[in-house]
C-alpha cells in the first residue's frame, strides 16, 4: 500500500466555461493539497483513490467585497511503475475525478458560483 501527500501552487489558464472570460482575470492561483492512497494490484500496477482540496487565491475583489474559493476533487487512478523495486521508479498513470470548484463573493449578501464536472488526467 502507498500513501502520498502532495502540495503545490497552480496558475489559471483558459475559461471556466464558454463565454465566461479568462480565469486569470479573477484568480491569481490555487494552492492544492492532495492525498493519494494506492494498493499494488500486480508487480508493476497500482490502483488507488485521491482526495484533493485546493484553496483559490483571488486576484482582487471589486469594492468592499470579500472573495474566496475552493476546488474539491475525489477520484480514482491507476499507475504503471517501470522500476517498482528501485529507488528511482518512473511511472505513467491515468486518473478520473469528480471536480467541484466554488467561488464566493460576499458583500451585503452571499453569492457563489459552483459547478460540478468530470476531469481526466494522464501523467
Amino acid at each position: 500500500m502507498r500513501l502520498a501527500a502532495r502540495a503545490g501552487y497552480s496558475v489559471p489558464g483558459g475559461n471556466a466555461f464558454e463565454g465566461s472570460g479568462a480565469l486569470s482575470t479573477t484568480i491569481s492561483g490555487n494552492v492544492p493539497l492532495r492525498v493519494d492512497l494506492a494498493v499494488r494490484m500486480a508487480r508493476h500496477f497500482y490502483l488507488g483513490g485521491l482526495l484533493h482540496v485546493g484553496f483559490v487565491v483571488p486576484k482582487g475583489c471589486p469594492g468592499d467585497m470579500t472573495c474566496s474559493g475552493t476546488d474539491v476533487r475525489v477520484g480514482a487512478m491507476i499507475a504503471y511503475h517501470v522500476l517498482p523495486t528501485r529507488r528511482f521508479d518512473p511511472w505513467i498513470g491515468l486518473g478520473r475525478s469528480l471536480q467541484r470548484p466554488r467561488r464566493s463573493f460576499v458583500l451585503a449578501h452571499v453569492g457563489s458560483i459552483s459547478t460540478l464536472s468530470w476531469e481526466s488526467a494522464f501523467a
